[in-house]
């Protein structure tokens, strides 16, 4: 019986140090990787806002209220001129969160939306990236589902909406 104690203890201990070591492991990666990931993630937004309005536009984040699902609020210049706004809103779809910018122009029309990233069922869900469904929010135009992916549909509806709201609430026309 004392044996097969030790036996446990020594298993326990052998685990326990392999768990700690693949932990250490894990944290030094993440610390040596935050920075470039934030750097990517932060191209990844700034591209998505050129996309949107035109390249070589300057952005500010603006420190406003906003609604469930929106995180960032930029105010978009050329030069000195403000040209708009984009909100980066994170709705949930079906599968996850759907990532996606929002650009309006200086009287908080829609201008187009684009999705940045999203993990939605393919050949479904996935077909919220399209130009014929995103195409629809400008202008703030009428709001039409996917059939077979609404709630892929309506989430980016959602954010398109608290987007909106958001702009409404914290910006003076």
């Amino acid at each position: 019986m004392n044996s097969n104690v030790k036996y446990f203890v020594r298993i326990a201990g052998m685990l326990f140090l392999i768990c700690a070591l693949t932990a250490l492991i894990i944290a030094g990666v993440n610390a040596l990787t935050k920075d470039a990931i934030d750097a990517n993630n932060k191209a990844k937004l700034d591209s998505t806002i050129e996309d949107i309005f035109e390249k070589g536009v300057n952005t500010t984040l603006l420190d406003i209220k906003a609604e469930d699902g929106v995180t960032e609020v930029f105010e978009v210049k050329s030069g000195d001129k403000l040209v708009g706004y984009a909100v980066h809103v994170l709705p949930v779809g079906f599968k996850g969160e759907i990532e996606m910018m929002v650009g309006y122009n200086t009287d908080l029309i829609c201008k187009s939306v684009r999705i940045i990233n999203q993990s939605e069922t393919p050949g479904l869900g996935s077909k919220v990236t399209g130009d014929d469904f995103l195409s629809q929010f400008e202008k703030n135009g009428e709001f039409t589902p996917i059939a077979g992916a609404t709630v892929s549909s309506k989430a980016v509806y959602s954010g398109v909406l608290a987007a909106t709201k958001t702009l409404e609430g914290g910006i003076e026309k």
